[in-house]
């Protein structure tokens, strides 16, 4: 009885708590409901005194049409200042005229687009259509680099400098930032010639920082695009942007939200939003972006609640979940800018003035052509007039399209040893800044490749312009079998056609492996002393052709595995001579979806020892084919005939591997160096599908006939007669290494699958 008792009690308790903390949590919904209408209420009740004091001075001192001026502040954020154009979609709905237009950051990109007549709309479609990914590297367009540059310095990703003085030379953010500034430049390009922002169909500001000063600077003239590039470079991301003696970086690092900046130039209402750095803590699982983003932000984050109580209406979008890198998203981003601004019609309802509104649309400034007839350069020592107005696109009438400046630009850029091209566009002159680069150049590669192993190579270049351009390069190869050369490259310009010559001394060893019935058996390692002079001449930035004049000293021994044959031993010595042409416009070397390629040689040659002649051709090619934006097909192959009264097996003709290499004609299906034939020839048709802008989906089918001389661990085959077919497929991958792809393929010797990877660019 006393348990049923005890029971019940404590179940009457339970449930009297459950109405009690219902009851007060109800109260305390209520009081905060209250205190929201009380602070709408306030603020309502503020923004009609404002407009009433306006009209209070219209009937005072007789003017009219006057109302109150109206600001918008936009905060830097990354990718989610694409939250912004959702509150500029709200604001015309309201048809609220802004009469001034401040930003930072990300802000300042959609600030500036407003100001100079963008719909929203057309803001949105030029983000989302807008390719971040291009936008986000220092390569140089491969189609406007001169052949040279494509052959040789496109191999090592990792590069430092060493100027006059001796000292180290690294750059001062991950991004030079050119590719951004050429965006910034085709976007802002209708107000190419308005220098003062009061004269924008919105007067505009845009923030950014001093870097030697630490000051806050706002900008409200000189190039558009030069100051919007100013206020949006993050640091240590981006490098900080010189314009004169000084140095600007990202504005929110000193002021995110400027609210004080509106009402300074004349604002009476001030529309704030704020979309800035995360004000969460940094744990053990942050990333370095989110430090890099807190560091940077620090100063102007905390300027921030002072500049969010001086804000008439402050607009905060839910972008919490949202990366400041992370522009997969921006459509969402746009609908939280959206919602966060229509839970303030109560406010801006008030703020509509039709004529006004309509008035300042019809101000929008339009797209237009620009006629140019004078080039000057700023900056440059090496570079000259007459090779920038080389450069120039062909046009009519001297009238050049927003694209054609572009175009331009990048040829310049294209140059090996400009930097960063900044141009400004004054009456009919066109004025180009120039940041050279003329200084001891280290780059590093690291590379990988199955059978091979591991290499690391480092080339050291000197370069020395002037009418005769030279460039000596030291290159070492550390691996299992390394090497070293001593390069020097001359030419003279006339226009595209350049008389090149070059000399090259040095030591190389390489593996000859022995494979048999799909086993590799043994290697023997071939030593080659080489000295080699080269003369010719390009044509163009995708053509070069000339002839080579040389001396090798081979040795060749048994160097490991489980067998020793024979057919590659002894010492040889011969001279050559090799007329070549090469051909390249492939838009990317190692993942192509467009251009095509080819490298045809002949040579004679001569054993002086035997005294025994030796001629022949070689040649590769790849023809490639965008069918999709993601899918693209390439046609390619090589072959290759050497004859000779005396042939010596080292000087055959190794066959093997997914990729073309110093070491092995490709073939899907082969290990490397796999086959090795006097004479042979290779189809193949290949896919390529774009996962994502670095990642790949890969496929090749590919058909080999050769012929051999006799060899005691191949088979004798009959060409045309015989023939092998392989295929397989793979990943691939563009990463800061540079390029990585694993293939799998049928092992045309074996039942087994064949397994290749590959890293780095080959040499």
């Amino acid at each position: 009885m006393l348990y049923k008792l005890l029971f019940f009690l404590f179940i009457s308790i339970s449930i009297f708590a459950d109405g009690y903390q219902s009851k007060n949590e109800r109260i305390s919904a209520i009081d905060k409901e209250i205190e929201i209408l009380m602070e709408k209420k306030y603020a309502l009740e503020n923004l009609k005194e404002k407009i009433s004091k306006i009209n209070s001075e219209e009937i005072t001192t007789g003017k009219s049409n006057t109302r109150p001026k109206i600001a918008l502040v936009l905060s830097g954020g990354g990718a989610k200042g694409a939250a912004h154009i959702g509150v500029l979609k709200v604001l015309e709905e309201y048809k609220i005229p802004i009469d001034f237009i401040v930003g930072t950051s990300a802000g300042s990109i959609i600030a500036a687009m407003y100001s100079i007549g963008y719909s929203p709309e057309e803001i949105e479609k030029t983000i989302l259509d807008m390719n971040f990914f291009s936008l986000m590297n220092n390569n140089k367009d491969r189609n406007l680099r001169n052949i040279e540059d494509k052959f040789i310095n496109e191999k090592y990703p990792f590069k430092v400098s060493i100027d006059k003085d001796m000292n180290l030379s690294l750059p001062m953010g991950f991004l030079n930032g050119e590719y951004i500034y050429l965006q910034l430049k085709s976007i802002f390009s209708r107000a190419e010639k308005i220098k003062n922002f009061d004269e924008f169909p919105i007067p505009y500001r845009a923030i950014t920082t001093n870097l030697n000063s630490g000051e806050e600077v706002v900008v409200g003239s000189g190039d558009l695009a030069l100051a919007t590039f100013k206020s949006m470079a993050i640091p240590s991301f981006l490098e900080p942007v010189q314009d004169g003696e000084n140095y600007y970086v990202d504005g929110g690092v000193t002021s995110n939200l400027p609210v004080d900046v509106a009402l300074d130039i004349g604002a009476d209402i001030v529309i704030a939003v704020d979309i800035g750095a995360d004000s969460s803590k940094i744990g053990s699982n942050s990333s370095v972006i989110a430090v890099l983003d807190k560091i940077s932000t620090y100063n102007g984050t905390k300027n921030t609640e002072f500049q969010k109580k001086i804000a008439d209406i402050l607009i905060v979008p839910n972008v919490k979940e949202h990366n400041t890198i992370d522009f997969s998203n921006l459509s969402s981003l746009v609908d939280e800018g959206i919602i966060a601004t229509h839970q303030f019609d109560y406010l801006l309802k008030n703020l509509t003035f039709d004529k006004e509104f309509e008035n300042q649309k019809e101000r929008a400034l339009k797209e237009k052509k620009f006629k140019i007839s004078e080039v000057t350069l700023s900056g440059n020592s090496i570079l000259t007039e007459r090779k920038v107005k080389n450069l120039s696109p062909n046009v009519s009438n001297k009238t050049y399209t927003k694209e054609d400046l572009e175009l331009w630009t990048k040829k310049i850029y294209s140059i090996p040893y400009v930097e960063k091209v900044y141009y400004e566009v004054d009456g009919e002159n066109i004025l180009f800044t120039i940041k050279e680069k003329d200084s001891i150049n280290i780059g590093t590669s690291l590379n990988y490749i199955s059978e091979y192993g591991a290499s690391v190579k480092i080339a050291t270049t000197i370069p020395n312009f002037g009418v005769w351009t030279q460039n000596y390069t030291l290159t070492a190869e550390l691996s299992k079998y390394p090497k070293v050369f001593l390069n020097n490259v001359y030419f003279y310009e006339i226009g595209d056609f350049k008389i090149l010559g070059s000399f090259d001394i040095g030591y190389k060893n390489f593996p000859l492996f022995i494979f048999k019935d799909g086993d590799k058996v043994s290697t023997y390692k071939s030593e080659i002393f080489t000295t080699e002079f080269a003369l010719g001449s390009t044509f163009s930035n995708s053509t070069a052709m000339g002839l080579k004049l040389g001396y090798e000293n081979y040795s060749t021994r048994y160097y490991e595995g489980d067998q020793s044959y024979s057919d590659f031993k002894g010492n040889n010595q011969f001279a050559y001579l090799k007329p070549f042409i090469y051909f390249d416009t492939l838009d990317n070397k190692a993942f192509p979806s467009s251009g095509s390629t080819f490298l045809i040689q002949a040579f004679t040659s001569e054993e002086l020892k035997k005294e025994s002649n030796y001629n022949g051709f070689s040649g590769v090619f790849s023809f490639n084919f965008p069918i999709t934006n993601k899918l693209s097909l390439s046609l390619g192959g090589s072959l290759g005939k050497i004859s000779s009264d005396s042939l010596e097996n080292t000087k055959l003709f190794r066959i093997g591997g997914s990729k073309n290499s110093e070491i092995s004609y490709s073939f899907t299906g082969l290990p490397i160096m796999g086959r090795y034939s006097d004479e042979f020839y290779i189809g193949s048709i290949g896919m390529k599908y774009n996962l994502t802008n670095t990642l790949y989906l890969l496929a090749t089918y590919n058909v080999l006939t050769y012929s051999n001389v006799d060899l005691s661990f191949q088979r004798k085959t009959e060409l045309w007669k015989d023939k092998e077919y392989g295929y397989g497929g793979g990943i691939g991958w563009d990463t800061f290494l540079g390029p990585m792809s694993f293939m799998v393929s049928n092992n045309i010797d074996t039942s087994s699958p064949l397994f290749e990877l590959y890293l780095g660019y080959l040499f």
